[in-house]
């Protein structure tokens, strides 16, 4: 039996999650979309392991997000001991994996969120590492934005002009403009490359959609 999110939001206590990736693009991608979910997040912009060391001691997460290609050098020591820093301060290790990597580094996670995960698919991971007694659920609403916004999020993604979004959609600039102010606001993504990472975790756009643009 699935949970109502708005019913549970009032009774959970937000979980703060640190986000650590070299790109830009993912950090603020994946913290839009903890955002979308109420979540209280961080981003750590280096993924140098001194850095979290300070972090944690100042405010230990409920999770720590981390792309495991800064950890997979020799031989897999400093992801060894991230795991046993997950060990002695008690939070969620997550993999955030947009390349290949053998099943023996994801083992030292305790799960891996893909590129291609969608909203209700990250969100249940997480979830069920914060509260593992819950079921998975989906949440009534999805997505923060309209249907007109989550179109002009596509095109943008694709490459298009706001003039070209204008005429593909037969609305006016302005009306594209005040869309993609909208956006910015609700979640928090003002450049054509955060929103391209958001369409391809949401599944907005495809690899076949690149093709078509070529």
């Amino acid at each position: 039996m699935y949970v109502n999110w708005k019913k549970r939001q009032g009774k959970m206590s937000k979980k703060k999650i640190y986000i650590v990736d070299q790109s830009e693009i993912i950090r603020r991608g994946i913290g839009a979309i903890l955002r979308s979910r109420s979540y209280q997040y961080e981003i750590i912009d280096s993924i140098d392991s001194s850095d979290i060391q300070d972090c944690l001691r100042s405010q230990c997460p409920a999770i720590l997000l981390v792309n495991p290609q800064g950890y997979v050098g020799n031989k897999g020591e400093r992801l060894k001991a991230l795991r046993q820093k997950a060990i002695n301060f008690g939070f969620k290790l997550v993999a955030v994996v947009y390349a290949y990597f053998d099943e023996q580094v994801l083992s030292l996670f305790d799960d891996v969120i893909y590129i291609n995960d969608d909203e209700a698919k990250i969100f249940s991971k997480l979830e069920k590492l914060t509260d593992p007694e819950l079921s998975p659920f989906v949440p009534e609403e999805t997505s923060p934005l309209s249907q007109r916004e989550l179109d002009v999020i596509r095109l943008v993604a694709l490459g298009h002009s706001n003039r070209d979004i204008a005429e593909e959609l037969f609305i006016s600039i302005h009306t594209v403009i005040s869309h993609r102010k909208n956006i910015t606001a609700k979640l928090g993504i003002k450049s054509a490359s955060g929103l391209t990472i958001y369409a391809v975790i949401n599944k907005l756009i495809s690899s076949g959609d690149f093709d078509k643009t070529v």
